[in-house]
């Protein structure tokens, strides 16, 4: 009698939202949350979200740049409003991921985002 293997259930794909904001008061960048976070799951990706309101007239809100090595397919992301990061690349290992953040007309802000295995 041939037996049927039970499947697993998929998780749902997860989006990080990271919001992107300015303090013109103090000329710098604020990212909430500062550093993002998430399990492993290939299908979970980072959006970066700005919430600028275009005070740059730019149609580049932000520039988002993995230094070294990357958990995606690509090492940079352009936003206007927003950048999908994509899914993870499948393989690459957890860990901390150190990235910087531009926004025109302000100072380069260093951050990271961290992958759980």
């Amino acid at each position: 009698m041939p037996t049927t293997g039970a499947v697993a259930p998929q998780k749902a794909p997860k989006q990080v939202i990271v919001t992107i904001s300015v303090d013109t008061t103090k000329n710098e960048i604020i990212v909430d949350p500062a550093n993002f976070d998430f399990n492993s799951n290939v299908q979970d990706e980072v959006v970066w979200r700005c919430n600028l309101d275009n005070i740059h007239k730019t149609d580049a809100c932000f520039v988002v740049h993995f230094v070294g090595t990357s958990p995606f397919a690509e090492f940079a992301f352009t936003g206007g409003p927003e950048a999908h990061s994509g899914h993870r690349v499948k393989g690459s290992k957890g860990g901390s991921y150190k990235y910087n953040l531009w926004v025109p007309g302000f100072k380069i802000k260093s951050l990271q985002g961290g992958v759980h295995p």
